[in-house]
């Protein structure tokens, strides 16, 4: 990957007012501090620590922006895989006025071999209602973008969503080959609406309010206890049945007696000169 490691950062010189040197002073620090970081993110891209030089390019351009700078930075960025990007910026670099001839040609030329290499992806809705927070590779993903090809850098792409509180509802991953086209269905289970309450009407509301309403009487007399909360000697089958045992009890007694009478012995018949106390047996 080449990079161009030359950066010519000028400025206008001020006006020679005190609130212009005061400007210009500035101007001169923010200059140096651009171009420090700026060799500081060339010796990082030239040890291979991409991620570094892509830090101190992006923080060197926004100091004092440069095409020379954004070369250097989109070249970065097409290391650490995020080509999207660096194709969006070296399209500005082509068309930014203040670019020399030379930087512009490598911007070119550096955007011809990355746009073969972008993916696209197609995230579509098969729910409805279609949700709000979508996200790709944990970026919100725009509603206008549904449905359509959107470019995507290729490598695991995962897409979720989730809820106002970040919590995942659905997630899919998936691997995009460079310059391929993979396409995600959202299948959102429909959200379970609560019953529509009952609201009553007038009608119902006004014979409601004309029915009798328990007294305090009531409930202390018992009438309104409810069957499972009675002891079981409360219960009325309960006497019933209580009172049919006694009385067949009565009865079983009353049959015993009166045969227990009708076994035992006839009695002597009591003779003529019998007395009163004194059974006397007469002659035949």
């Amino acid at each position: 990957m080449r990079l161009v490691a030359t950066l010519a950062l000028a400025f206008t010189p001020l006006a020679l007012t005190a609130t212009a040197e005061v400007a210009q002073a500035q101007d001169e620090r923010d200059t140096a501090t651009a171009r420090s970081l700026f060799e500081q993110g060339v010796e990082l891209a030239d040890k291979g620590d991409w991620a570094g030089a892509a830090d101190r390019f992006e923080r060197s351009d926004r100091l004092r922006h440069s095409p020379v700078v954004a070369y250097n930075l989109a070249n970065a960025w097409v290391e650490l895989g995020r080509l999207v990007e660096a194709a969006e910026l070296l399209r500005q670099i082509e068309k930014e006025e203040g670019a020399k001839p030379g930087v512009k040609k490598d911007a070119r030329a550096l955007l011809s071999q990355l746009e073969p290499r972008i993916a696209t992806l197609v995230v579509e809705v098969e729910s409805q209602p279609a949700p709000k927070d979508v996200r790709v590779n944990d970026r919100p993903f725009p509603e206008e973008a549904m449905g359509v090809p959107t470019p995507i850098d290729p490598g695991s792409v995962v897409v979720t969503v989730t809820d106002p509180k970040g919590a995942v509802l659905w997630s899919k991953r998936v691997e995009v080959t460079p310059g391929g086209q993979e396409r995600i269905t959202i299948t959102m289970p429909k959200p379970v609406e609560p019953a529509p309450a009952v609201v009553p009407t007038p009608r119902e509301t006004a014979q409601r309010s004309q029915e009798p309403q328990p007294t305090a009487d009531a409930y202390d007399d018992g009438d309104l206890v409810d069957d499972e909360d009675k002891a079981f000697y409360e219960e009325p089958w309960v006497w019933v049945g209580a009172g049919a045992v006694i009385a067949v009890g009565v009865v079983v007694a009353v049959l015993l007696a009166s045969g227990g009478s009708d076994s035992k012995e006839p009695t002597e018949p009591m003779g003529r000169g019998s007395s009163l106390g004194t059974i006397t047996v007469g002659a035949p």
